[in-house]
């Protein structure tokens, strides 16, 4: 009876780093504590097909695993800053709030720093240049905390003066179609700017989405697909990837010939 050949140091290797990636593609999921979703789409087209001029208004809202989290930055980016303009953004003040306070105030939670430039104050050569320049990102979400932050989203002050756990949104942003063409508006902390930070001072991506505008689709009729983690894709790959290389190290096909007929056989 045949001995199986020895363990090779290129298995322990590929074994470790497969044990590695699925380590960190499970810490991935779990860590995916945030998630900003689209709850409405309105459009200055009506029901009829997006001509350039008209407008696509998305309303956002975010929710959380209560994962306590000491920074988060959302933004809306990735798209074609000479096929569509930044409009607006209304956004909550504080969100993930963690309680009220007696009078009825969301408390414990994050102060939204958002950063939006003022392009009217810029001489119109240098408005220009600085539009040309950052317009292809809005954040919509940006706050830090020295103390963990735990709330679910639902006790946030939303931009109609509600709170968000009664139906109120965290936040509204509009764009206007000004040239033809096809473009995505990704949402989601894919930015190297946008994070999640956990314990520990890990970083993390939000659950993002993302909508896609283009002439002639009225709103309801475009895209909506979610974003995944990037980090868990492209571990899982590397982990099958390694496995693969390891098998075709181990077992590669040889021809067979008189002298050895067990060479062209796959142990």
């Amino acid at each position: 009876m045949r001995r199986p050949p020895p363990l090779t140091p290129l298995f322990h290797r590929v074994t470790l780093l497969a044990v590695c990636a699925l380590a960190l593609i499970t810490t991935a999921d779990r860590a995916a504590a945030v998630t900003v979703s689209i709850l409405g789409v309105d459009s200055s087209a009506g029901s009829s097909g997006l001509a350039i001029g008209d407008t696509v208004t998305l309303d956002l809202g975010l929710t959380h695993t209560r994962e306590p989290i000491y920074g988060v930055g959302v933004s809306v980016y990735g798209y074609d800053h000479h096929v569509v303009e930044f409009v607006k953004l209304e956004t909550a003040t504080t969100f993930l709030n963690e309680l009220l306070m007696p009078n009825g105030t969301p408390a414990a939670g994050f102060t939204n720093n958002v950063t939006q430039l003022d392009f009217s104050i810029y001489p119109e050569k240098m408005a220009e240049i600085i539009r040309e320049a950052t317009t292809h990102r809005v954040e919509i979400f940006q706050g830090i905390s020295l103390v963990p932050i735990s709330g679910d989203g639902s006790l946030d002050p939303g931009i109609g003066g509600g709170l968000t756990g009664n139906g109120d949104i965290h936040a509204r942003v509009t764009f206007r179609l000004i040239a033809a063409g096809l473009t995505t508006l990704s949402i989601g902390s894919d930015l190297m700017a946008d994070a999640v930070v956990l314990e520990g001072g890990a970083i993390t991506s939000a659950t993002g989405t993302s909508y896609t505008i283009f002439p002639g689709l009225g709103a309801a009729g475009a895209a909506t697909v979610p974003i995944p983690e990037p980090g868990t894709a492209l571990l899982l790959g590397l982990g099958l990837g390694l496995l693969t290389r390891f098998r075709t190290t181990r077992n590669p096909r040889l021809p067979a010939s008189p002298a050895c007929p067990e060479r062209g056989r796959v142990l």
